[in-house]
């Protein structure tokens, strides 16, 4: 009987380690022990038991293929469970951190509104390096994952099912964050003709409520999404896939599109001082990129 057992063993040692593979491992080995003691009962030989339940069994090959299960091989790389716990962990903490380097440039911005001309540019550049330098640490840092945000692996059944679990939860928090920072753009843009216009207090206390909404707004855009985009990128499907394929190969765009709005908001900032409609040109390079980028998709 161990023998049975030791060559079961032995034949699923390249299966992937998950519930559905354990369970067909169990039920083989409970057939094939059924059939043993069945032609033991018939007068067979414990040898000769053991050789036809073997060869019974069929080829192993065949029953991979049957099963639609796919071999642990180089051909396929499994994410072993340590690692995605800690590239969950880091993909949260990344997902604050550039959401905090932002938010802290978009309120850095009232600064020159607020304080004296010089003070205001010096927290300005001050802050937008901080948050670069965060930017550049967790980008380096996510060079250790790129395995796994390209999906060059598969997950264990158990872990999916988990991850499954958890996104399934995460779901309605994604969209309540979402619809709230939408609501909150909407309102800042409301507080700021109040403010300016109601209550006359004139721009820069205007801006104050309008930055610091948008500021949070942002920051639970990139949160979630980023955390959104992380769950789709374990659950992944083909089409999930081409889609992070086709996102991949136009990020190009962004890093035209974006610098050329920087310097353009701080050209009419420092020489017009027209910090106040030039931030504009954020949302406007936004839209024509993802427009560009759309178009492009199309085109290819």
């Amino acid at each position: 009987m161990n023998t049975l057992r030791d060559y079961v063993e032995v034949i699923f040692q390249d299966f992937p380690k998950t519930k559905a593979n354990l369970d067909l491992k169990a039920n083989i080995l409970e057939s094939m022990e059924d059939k043993y003691e069945d032609l033991i009962t018939d007068g067979k030989t414990e040898q000769e038991a053991i050789g036809i339940v073997i060869a019974q069994f069929g080829n192993i090959d065949e029953l991979k293929e049957a099963y639609g299960i796919l071999p642990a091989d180089e051909d396929v790389e499994y994410l072993p469970t340590e690692k995605l716990n800690e590239y969950i962990l880091f993909k949260e903490k990344f997902a604050h951190m550039i959401a905090l380097g932002v938010s802290m440039i978009i309120l850095s911005v009232l600064a020159v509104f607020l304080l004296p001309e010089g003070l205001g540019i010096i927290i300005l550049l001050t802050v937008v390096a901080i948050s670069v330098a965060i930017f550049i640490l967790f980008g380096l840092r996510s060079t250790e994952y790129k395995h796994v945000d390209e999906a060059r692996y598969y997950l264990f059944g158990n872990d999916k099912a988990e991850i499954q679990k958890k996104y399934n939860k995460f779901k309605p928090k994604f969209q309540f964050a979402i619809t709230v920072g939408v609501a909150l753009c909407i309102l800042s843009v409301a507080l700021f003709y109040i403010f300016n216009d109601t209550f006359n207090v004139g721009d820069a206390l205007s801006f104050i409520p309008f930055f610091g909404l948008i500021a949070i707004a942002v920051y639970l855009f990139i949160t979630y999404s980023i955390r959104n985009s992380m769950y789709n990128v374990l659950l992944r499907d083909e089409e999930t896939i081409k889609e992070m394929q086709d996102e991949k190969s136009f990020e190009w765009v962004y890093g035209i599109t974006m610098p050329l709005a920087s310097m353009i908001f701080l050209a009419f900032g420092f020489l017009k001082n027209a910090w106040h409609p030039a931030w504009l040109i954020f949302p406007i390079a936004a839209i024509l990129t993802n427009g560009i980028i759309e178009v492009l998709k199309r085109r290819r």
